[in-house]
């Protein structure tokens, strides 16, 4: 009697344990670059802030949704990024330069967000096109020799210097960069890149191992630019 007791004990049990614990739960481990979390170690948002102290943002969805997702296909679509360079040039305020920051700043409105594969070469004049008036660009300037000439687009050699600083910071290996005829004011010697639509090019490889995306951002009296490294996991 008390045999056929405890063993309809251990059978109710059994069944409640395969209730609670359902077929095919398990646990999820994350890791970037030695930081990893395992789903139920810690909340998901004290994982976020421990990667942000150490410059990765978050820039997926939120920690409700990827719970969600990870129990129903114990996949997930984390993203973080990480700024790996950035660069800055101030304008110099001076009436006859507004036309040429106007254009580096409609240059970089085409950069800002392009994303860089893993083993991709960037090219400036393929990513910006042409400058013409009808892409939003203006009369400048642009240096003939050690001469000031009109030009349409003049002053996008500031927005492919910006990116060659930005470039030049994260140590990618740059494979195509051209000089100014003359040296300008708005960086230190041999620091700039000059371009011409079909003719001069900045180009770069991105040699690591994840995507990077450029942002850019632009005020009255500057241009900035910030390279990030995405991580998935």
């Amino acid at each position: 009697m008390v045999l056929r007791l405890a063993a309809k004990l251990v059978a109710v049990l059994a069944c409640w344990l395969l209730i609670a614990a359902p077929a095919g739960a398990q646990s999820h481990t994350f890791v970037i670059e030695g930081f990893s979390y395992t789903e139920g170690d810690m909340p998901l948002d004290r994982w976020h802030s421990m990667l942000s102290r150490n410059g990765y943002l978050f820039i997926s969805h939120s920690v409700d949704q990827i719970v969600s997702n990870m129990g129903k296909s114990g996949k997930t679509d984390l993203s973080y990024k990480k700024a790996i360079a950035s660069a800055t040039i101030n304008f110099s305020g001076l009436p006859e330069d507004e036309s040429n920051a106007l254009n580096s700043v409609v240059a970089l409105k085409a950069l800002n967000g392009r994303a860089i594969q893993p083993g991709e070469v960037f090219s400036f004049n393929r990513a910006v096109g042409p400058r013409t008036l009808e892409r939003g660009y203006v009369e400048g300037y642009s240096f003939s020799g050690d001469k000031k000439i009109p030009d349409v687009g003049g002053g996008v050699c500031r927005a492919s210097t910006l990116l060659f600083g930005a470039v030049f910071g994260a140590g990618l290996p740059v494979l195509e960069r051209h000089s100014h005829t003359v040296s300008v004011d708005y960086v230190p010697e041999d620091r700039d890149a000059a371009v011409w639509y079909g003719l001069l090019d900045f180009r770069f490889k991105n040699d690591r191992q994840y995507p990077l995306v450029l942002e850019t951002r632009s005020s009255p009296t500057s241009i900035e630019m910030v390279i990030w490294e995405v991580h998935r996991v």
